[in-house]
């Protein structure tokens, strides 16, 4: 950071997005016709107002000038989200250590606010609710982040192995899902162009899903052979699109929950 008055310039960058409110959208296009009509023609045309809804709770109105929800800050409602989650786990998990759970409740009540306002189309007022937000089975981070813990847990399992040919996967869900996981790529592409991260956020969930119905249909630790060392390739397949992906949204992959 600079201090006020310094002449410290931001590194160069292809484009400039504004992340405001809706409510900006004229002022926004003013500044970009002052830069247009002062020769600026190239920053104007890469000033970009990605213009957001505003975030309400169901009886409370979020204001963006007091960053608050009439009373709750962004603090508090990260700390609010974290002793929600902090319950969850302590009933899920009673044979936890309390560090652990503390340390786990945490990621998951970030990631729970953080990816209830990034699956939401910016045109939408987003209204957010804590029993979806924290919904270990639901369309939730949490729900994302346990897949992954899941496909950590086992590989863990399976300890030392080598991974097999996918010409060994014959099931239909495994199909899904190998097929699932060949459009990562699309997905991240498509949410950058369009400057649209819900696309990335929906992915995510498509592809926990698609792992749960992979996971319930094709056993893999009692699978033997050359099958069994295929599915394992898919599990880590898996885990490491789901990893990649939450850390792009800014969410903690666990590896436990």
């Amino acid at each position: 950071s600079s201090k006020r008055g310094s002449t410290a310039r931001l590194p160069p960058a292809s484009v400039a997005i504004n992340v405001i409110g809706v409510e900006q959208k004229y002022p926004q296009r003013i500044l970009s016709l002052i830069l247009e009509a002062t020769g600026n023609v190239k920053q104007a045309k890469n000033l970009v107002h990605l213009s957001y809804e505003h975030a309400w709770l169901p009886d409370k109105k979020f204001s963006g000038r007091e960053g608050s929800w009439m009373g709750y800050s962004a603090d508090e409602v990260i700390d609010e989200a974290e002793a929600r989650a902090l319950a969850e786990i302590r009933t899920r998990f009673a044979d936890m250590d309390e560090k652990e759970k503390e340390r786990i409740a945490r990621a998951v009540g970030i990631g729970a606010v953080r990816f209830g306002m990034l699956r939401t189309t910016p045109e939408k007022k987003l209204v957010f609710k804590w029993e979806e937000a924290l919904n270990f089975e639901g369309d939730s981070a949490p729900y994302i982040q346990y897949s992954h813990a899941r496909c950590t847990r086992i590989l863990e399992k399976a300890g030392k192995f080598e991974f097999g040919k996918v010409d060994a996967l014959k099931h239909e869900e495994e199909r899904k899902l190998l097929i699932m996981l060949a459009r990562f790529p699309f997905a991240i592409s498509r949410a950058a162009i369009d400057l649209r991260p819900h696309i990335l956020s929906e992915y995510l969930l498509n592809l926990a899903a698609q792992f749960s119905k992979f996971y319930s249909t094709c056993p893999v630790l009692k699978a033997e052979g050359e099958l069994k060392n295929a599915r394992l390739k898919l599990v880590k397949a898996t885990q490491i699109v789901l990893r990649n992906g939450l850390n792009l949204l800014g969410i903690d992959a666990l590896e436990r929950m």
